[in-house]
């Protein structure tokens, strides 16, 4: 600055000059840094969109802006401390500065946020996706929170506010909130390990500890049960992933198991017959389990001739199971008509005793 002479060093407004031209020159210069930096991102943008996905090119496109302001405001900073301001118009400009690149900051890494849970929810688009989307969704919210307040502290630290004093002073209130919030924080670990885990999907059957029904919905607090009665049990995810998870949906193959009563009169070259016609069935049914099964003559039942029916069948829900079971047990009912075979009743048979002679009722 001592190095100028005649005008240039003449005060206008608090500003020699030379600082109102310097001054005008960056102000002609930031649209100029802006475009270089869109330029620079439009060439990265060309060698993205040759890669197989688009990830990469809507993070590029989305950081553009941040980017360029971040990129002026830098020059800025560097602007203002080679000129030589005024004391008061200086710690200004750099209060503004310092806010605008605050606020920059906070910018990229929501973005950068958002393209991590981008990236997760591509590797986890062939499995089940209603939840991870939910659960990725409600993290990302809170994320998002946590990167916004993180970043308005460290702005106001940086404008030399005392931020360890100001919690400090909020410490009460923060351990109350923190007391409050020690269940929420256990839930919501525990819908993390429901994502990870992944023991059961939307819609699955399942049986935790007394309670039966299927999955109706997966939230960052519970986890909702519709019972087989159509009542709704809402489970807290904390509990849910300390507990025992049977999933009968997760199941190849559903067990069907009963005993069918033959009548006593029934002859064992007929109950041979019998059995080896559901055998037969069972073998030529396409969606029953053909290495694991058993038809056999189980036991002498109070009223009948017990044969135990025993197999699989490859279904995807209960509905289905309930129609390939009806199926198979109406070809075994035809069967035992075509073969003369009929299925016992519960009876009893009463054997009163005169002195003239044993009459049976």
């Amino acid at each position: 600055m001592t190095t100028l002479s005649g005008w240039m060093l003449e005060k206008y407004f608090y500003l020699s000059a030379f600082q109102w031209v310097a001054l005008g020159s960056m102000l002609l210069i930031t649209p100029v840094i802006i475009k270089l930096v869109t330029m620079i991102i439009s060439v990265l943008s060309y060698f993205a969109k040759k890669t197989t996905h688009t990830l990469d090119d809507r993070f590029l496109k989305a950081i553009q802006k941040p980017l360029s302001y971040v990129s002026v405001v830098g020059l800025w900073f560097i602007f203002s401390i080679s000129l030589d301001f005024p004391a008061v118009f200086e710690k200004s400009i750099f209060v503004v500065l310092k806010i605008l690149f605050g606020i920059c900051i906070i910018w990229i890494f929501l973005i950068m946020a958002d393209f991590l849970s981008d990236i997760i929810q591509f590797a986890t688009k062939k499995t089940d996706t209603h939840i991870a989307d939910y659960v990725l969704n409600a993290v990302q919210k809170i994320l998002r929170a946590v990167i916004i307040v993180l970043g308005i502290l460290i702005i106001l630290q940086n404008l030399g506010i005392n931020v360890m004093s100001l919690l400090a002073g909020l410490g009460l209130g923060g351990l109350a909130l923190a007391l409050a919030a020690k269940d929420t924080a256990a839930n919501l670990f525990g819908s993390f390990m429901i994502l990870i885990d992944k023991p059961f999907a939307l819609g699955d059957w399942v049986i935790v500890d007394e309670i039966e029904g299927s999955v109706e919905d997966v939230g960052l607090r519970s986890t909702r049960i519709r019972t087989f009665y159509n009542s709704l049990v809402s489970i807290p995810n904390a509990t849910l992933a300390n507990s025992n998870i049977d999933n009968m949906g997760k199941r190849q193959y559903r067990r069907i198991r009963t005993v069918l009563g033959i009548e006593y009169q029934t002859d064992s070259k007929k109950l041979k017959d019998f059995m080896n016609g559901i055998k037969d069935i069972i073998e030529k049914n396409p969606l029953t389990r053909k290495e694991s099964y058993e038809v056999s003559f189980h036991e002498y039942g109070p009223s009948s001739l017990n044969v135990l029916l025993y197999f699989f069948i490859d279904a995807k829900n209960w509905s289905e199971e309930l129609k390939q079971k009806e199926s198979i047990y109406l070809e075994i009912l035809e069967f035992s008509k075509s073969i003369g075979v009929s299925f016992a009743f519960p009876s009893q048979s009463i054997y009163i005793k005169n002195k003239e002679s044993l009459q049976t009722v």
